[in-house]
């Protein structure tokens, strides 16, 4: 979940086919945590009531930006509000109060500060670009437009705050407009490679493929790095493929499931954001997880749990403890030890004081769980948790959990019941930890800009390196401008790694070119074979039809024999436009046991499903345990965001003595001398 917001403004390239849609969600988006419900958005339902959380959140962010009416592309003073403190010199106190503030997660006090600053002094061009940062932070980029914009005003020379500026416009999808900021920090800097990155990227999405060129070919010269799959294009003409073929089911391969329903306790009550987990010796034990309005409309995160390996379930609400439950409950994630069969699952508890990550653990065999754990109370706003488990670095036979979240990663060495103290992370957002076979830990991420990044830890998170980019996407949007339908897709990168050989894989998507007016977007796949130090080009691994569909929200594991599994959502089957405000949806299955080089990919739903919702989630889940595989995805067949589970059974090939795999017994004898 996450604290999102837009308003209109005039100049704002919104699709005019889906404004009206938009307008009709606005009142019944929860706004503050990124878990809205679209009320009237899905033909033949009713809609749910707006979440009284959600505005508890909004209410939180609107305390912070107190100070500061923000106008169509313009911050003002607002002069009914008494300035704590005034003058060159308060701001500027202020402004190492936000920069602090930024450095450790706390979204909420930076955006306060910043804004203090500028009321304090609104002649400081340092204030409004500190104010742009901190509102991104918490997914305002249009109010960090207008304050970046402002701040220019005040001083046109500030070539870090256009910059600032024109990554903001292209993650709104004003292009234009940012071509016109880059083009002016180039102009500025001749030495600035990003901006000949960023305009080579905007130039290609706008189908200028001859100035996208000559600016990737500047950015190259300078060093910068490059949005990966224009460099391809740029060297080879085409942006490489996996080679990938449709799945027949009749034709043997594994054996896939039909869907089941696993939140059936909830009846007509929306569904998102879903996670599930499986451990060894017992693949029969599932956890599921998503978000849950079951509540009366409260956020709850919704759990499943299944002992007959997916089969049937058991769907309850788990809490966090007595002290820290809320209004708004949600952010699900879990996890699984394969060394002891545990199964964790958690969430966040988003307003309550303490709040913070809470986690449960269920032991095998249980079909229940133990009282949930606060990993570390907190005050301040704490934002999209994962969770992963391994090795402790240079103990085999141990189980180290971890916990990485916006602000910071924790660990646990007993199961869960106590916690370390947070080791601060990168700023960002989507943090997914993974851990290697030697108990390296790994974390990707988005950067909240172009970058797809990973941290490392060697010592099992007391300390993490600096940012390691895995690539540079090409599409800065965070609107769902380049998708039909009306939901947002933030940009998210899935790692996992090989628990053998420790390879490191990561997928994520990105528009890789045009179709008839449309962006085209694709799942992109790179691997590490030096603990993430350096990333092979990437490469896309989807399959599609003509025109293309989109592809989004994949999720990527690896089983103990090395072969990948992922999941992921796809529009390719029914023709659409960007521009429609109804998109069509198939979940699919894809694996591979080559390390990504081929795949084998096999259509789940038996027909898309149609979504006009605005939040479906920003992400979906599978896990692997044995040769089970489980991918967990929201439907809206019903008529609203329904959970549903297939369960996949796919043995490893066996290998006969000959190297055949076929079993044909008559190739040993002209083996032998």
């Amino acid at each position: 979940m996450q604290i999102d917001g837009r308003f209109e403004r005039g100049g704002s390239p919104v699709h005019a086919a889906r404004v009206l849609v938009v307008a009709g969600l606005v009142a019944a988006v929860v706004a503050g945590c990124g878990c809205g419900t679209a009320g009237g958005a899905r033909p033949g339902t009713s809609p749910q009531p707006p979440s009284s959380a959600g505005g508890i959140l909004e209410q939180r962010l609107a305390e912070a930006m107190a100070g500061l009416a923000y106008e169509h592309d313009r911050v003002v003073v607002d002069p009914s509000w008494p300035p704590p403190r005034t003058g060159e010199a308060a701001a500027r106190e202020l402004l190492t109060e936000g920069n602090e503030a930024i450095r450790e997660g706390r979204r909420l006090a930076a955006v306060r500060a910043f804004t203090d600053a500028v009321v304090a002094d609104p002649s400081l061009v340092e204030a409004y670009e500190g104010l742009g940062t901190a509102l991104i932070a918490v997914h305002r980029w249009e109010e960090a437009v207008a304050a970046l914009l402002t701040g220019l005003e005040v001083d046109p020379l500030a070539v870090s705050a256009r910059a600032a500026a024109a990554g903001a416009l292209e993650s709104v999808g004003r292009l234009d407009d940012a071509i016109e900021q880059w083009s002016l920090v180039a102009a500025a800097d001749a030495g600035h490679g990003r901006a000949q990155a960023r305009l080579a990227a905007c130039y290609f999405l706008r189908g200028e493929t001859g100035l996208a060129r000559q600016h990737l070919d500047l950015a190259r010269a300078l060093g910068a790095p490059l949005p990966g799959i224009l460099g391809q294009l740029a060297d080879t003409g085409a942006v490489p493929r996996a080679a990938v073929r449709e799945g027949r089911r009749e034709d043997g391969g594994p054996t896939i499931g039909p869907p089941v329903r696993v939140d059936v306790g909830g009846g007509s009550a929306d569904g998102s954001e879903t996670t599930i987990a499986a451990a060894d010796p017992d693949p029969d034990q599932v956890v599921a997880a998503w978000n849950d309005w079951r509540d009366g409309g409260l956020v709850r995160v919704g759990v499943a749990v299944s002992t007959d390996g997916g089969s049937t379930w058991d769907d309850f609400l788990l809490r966090p403890p007595p002290p820290s439950q809320c209004d708004m409950e949600g952010d699900p994630m879990t996890a699984y030890d394969q060394r002891t069969g545990t199964l964790w699952a958690g969430g966040v508890a988003y307003t309550a004081v303490p709040g913070g990550i809470w986690v449960a653990r269920k032991v095998p065999g249980s079909t229940a769980f133990d009282t949930s754990v606060m990993t570390w109370p907190t005050t301040e706003f704490v934002d999209k948790p994962w969770l992963g488990t391994g090795t402790q670095p240079g103990v085999p036979d141990s189980t180290r959990l971890y916990v990485a979240y916006h602000r910071a990663v924790q660990h646990s060495d007993d199961l869960g019941d106590t916690w370390s103290a947070p080791t601060v992370l990168d700023g960002g957002f989507g943090h997914l930890p993974r851990v290697g076979p030697g108990g390296e830990l790994y974390i990707g991420y988005w950067n909240l800009a172009d970058g797809i990044n990973l941290q490392r830890s060697l010592d099992g998170g007391a300390t993490v390196s600096p940012p390691i980019r895995i690539a540079t996407r090409v599409d800065m949007d965070v609107y769902g401008y380049s998708y039909p339908g009306v939901f947002r897709v933030w940009p998210f990168t899935y790692i996992a790694v090989d628990r053998a050989s420790g390879t490191l894989y990561a997928v994520w998507h990105d528009v890789t070119g045009t179709s008839g007016g449309n962006n085209n977007v694709d799942l992109l796949f790179s691997r590490s074979l030096d603990n993430g130090a350096t990333w092979t080009p990437p490469r896309v691994v989807n399959g599609d039809n003509d025109p293309p569909g989109d592809q989004f929200f994949p999720w990527l594991e690896s089983d103990q024999w090395g072969r990948l599994h992922m999941l992921f959502l796809d529009t390719r089957n029914v023709a659409q436009h960007d521009v429609d405000s109804m998109a069509w949806i198939d979940a699919y299955y894809s694996t591979s046991d080559d390390g990504g080089d081929t795949w084998t990919e096999y259509r789940l739903t038996s027909a898309a499903f149609p979504c006009a919702h605005y939040f479906i989630g920003d992400f979906c889940g599978l896990t692997v345990a044995g040769d089970r595989v489980y991918p967990v995805y929201v439907s809206t067949q019903n008529g609203d965001t329904d959970v549903y589970v297939h369960t996949i059974v796919n043995p490893p090939q066996a290998i006969f003595a000959d190297g055949f795999e076929s079993g044909d017994t008559t190739a040993w004898s002209a083996a032998v001398p």
